[in-house]
């Protein structure tokens, strides 16, 4: 019995050894699964990070360029306008300082140059007021005789000159500012319209300037052509209180 005990003794032994064996291997070979899975997955990872990263990359130049582009354009729009703005409050200054009052109608300019009159400060004390005539019934309403429409045109210098003449004298203004043009596409109900053609005239007293303007609109929205517009007359109405 002893040695049958013995026996079965030492092959229990060995069996637990055999067994502890084969887990031990089972483990290894789970670990090694493991640790392939598990790169796997990190390499997965870093390979779709790095792909996010070029994409995010490529959108940030992308962004940098459309931000460059569109800082170029600003910059070049606020340049002009500046400059406007700057002929514009020295041409209101010095309407304030020699108390002479102006009045404005307009026409493809939509009271932007009314606007921009009001932009400077104090401007109250000589600016009279305007006219937005848009169509040609408005402007006859406001004063421009209908036979200058109908003989010229409603876009000419006579139709600008008797908006100026209109405009001063239902304000009782010294100036007139009397403005008409085609901003945009040809107008189905006047046959002299000219997409970019602008017809403008100042009167102050016995003075008199009529001015023609002609704008290539390829690229221009109409907001665009209005600030231009308004720039040019702008510059002629202080170089006519200079002079």
């Amino acid at each position: 019995m002893g040695a049958v005990l013995i026996v079965t003794g030492t092959g229990f032994v060995v069996f637990i050894n055999f067994v502890l064996y084969c887990c031990l291997r089972v483990a290894s070979e789970a670990d090694e699964k493991m640790e392939r899975a598990y790169m796997f997955l990190k390499t997965d990872k870093r390979n779709r990070y790095e792909e996010q990263e070029t994409g995010l990359a490529a959108a940030a130049a992308d962004c940098e360029t459309e931000a460059t582009a569109a800082t170029a354009t600003y910059m070049g729009t606020a340049a002009n306008a500046e400059t406007a703005a700057d002929d514009m409050e020295a041409a209101v200054h010095l309407l304030i300082e020699r108390n002479i009052s102006v009045s404005v109608m307009e026409s493809c300019t939509s009271g932007l140059f009314a606007s921009s009159i009001t932009d400077t400060e104090g401007a109250s004390a000589v600016f009279r007021g305007s006219f937005v005539t848009y169509s040609n019934e408005a402007k006859v309403m406001q004063g421009v005789p209908e036979e200058t429409i109908a003989v010229y045109g409603v876009y000419s210098l006579p139709v600008a000159e008797a908006m100026a003449e209109a405009c001063r004298e239902a304000y009782g203004a010294q100036i007139g500012i009397g403005i008409t043009g085609t901003t945009g596409n040809t107008d189905p109900n006047n046959s002299d319209s000219v997409p970019g053609e602008v017809y403008y005239a100042i009167l102050w007293n016995e003075q008199k300037g009529l001015h023609t303007l002609h704008f290539e609109t390829a690229g221009l929205s109409r907001q665009d052509l209005k600030r231009r517009i308004v720039a040019e007359i702008a510059r002629t109405l202080r170089r006519m209180l200079t002079a």
